[in-house]
């Protein structure tokens, strides 16, 4: 995934993508987004063939992660928010809390590669700092 991809609209797509993974799903990139791969009989080859590899994938979640928190720091660096840059706070807070629910699925899809879990718990924790961030400066409407 490109590092220059900080745009909300594709932050949000990655997070409603990851907020879709099921247990046995994996994850791959294409053009900056997340794509899920379901399980099929084809599916070990196809990968391997396209270069998709779980490494891979846990580097891309980690830019997801990265531009969330830049995005949400940008927000809130300027003192007045508008009533938009509050409703999109407000989606992506709703936004994370369900692509965490994912990343779940996802560490049960890699339950034997412990390594790969535990970059996803490290993914996990660093969305729910940044739910934290978000709740705490949120002004409801």
């Amino acid at each position: 995934m490109e590092e220059e991809e900080l745009s909300i609209d594709n932050i949000i797509i990655n997070l409603k993508m990851l907020s879709q993974i099921r247990q046995n799903d994996k994850l791959y990139t294409e053009n900056g987004k997340f794509r899920i791969d379901s399980p099929k009989l084809s599916q070990g080859i196809l990968r391997w063939f396209n270069d998709y590899s779980r490494e891979k994938t846990i580097d891309d979640i980690d830019v997801v992660v990265k531009h969330t928190e830049l995005y949400i720091s940008s927000i809130f660096e300027n003192d007045s928010k508008s009533v938009e840059d509050n409703r999109m706070c407000q989606n992506i807070l709703l936004e994370i809390t369900r692509a965490i629910d994912g990343l779940q699925n996802l560490k049960l899809t890699y339950n034997d590669d412990t390594f790969v879990q535990s970059r996803l718990d490290v993914a996990k924790e660093k969305f729910n700092v940044c739910k934290n961030n978000l709740s705490q400066k949120l002004e409801v409407s």
